[in-house]
């Protein structure tokens, strides 16, 4: 396990563009009563995104929002800045916390706190008794692939 996993559907090959990051550790830290070593990322997301193939950036634009016929993300995401990424990473290599600090454009700026847990546990999803297929929906200026 990496603490980079969270890439590997953009970076499927493997490589990551390491020129591009400049970590630092911070320290030893503790998450939620597990031992971790903090880390700070310095990133630039022009570069990174520069670096991503079509098909990776249109994954990456989907997973933030769906398409719309009034707001173009990719604009938005040629503007995007990231103003502070910590990670915490256990002795196993798991991703146990990652902070995140963000510009959209000039308009707007996101933090983002993620914590981790439960790793090699079951998981049970029950399924729904009632549900509607998003196909089926129209919203007005969304339009699905």
């Amino acid at each position: 396990a990496s603490g980079l996993d969270f890439f590997s559907n953009l970076l499927p090959d493997g490589e990551v563009p390491w020129d591009l990051y400049t970590v630092r550790s911070l320290g030893r830290d503790q998450v939620d009563g597990v031992d971790t070593e903090h880390l700070s990322v310095e990133i630039d997301f022009q570069e990174v995104w520069n670096h991503l193939d079509d098909d990776r950036q249109n994954q990456l634009l989907l997973s933030l929002a769906p398409p719309t016929d009034t707001l173009d993300v990719s604009e938005l995401l040629e503007e995007t800045k990231v103003r502070d990424l910590e990670i915490w990473i256990d002795n196993d290599g798991y991703s146990r916390r990652q902070a995140l600090t963000f510009e959209l454009g000039s308009a707007t700026s996101a933090n983002v706190d993620t914590r981790m847990f439960g790793f090699g546990e079951d998981v049970v999803i029950p399924l729904p008794t009632q549900y509607q297929d998003l196909a089926d929906v129209s919203i007005p200026g969304f339009t699905l692939p």
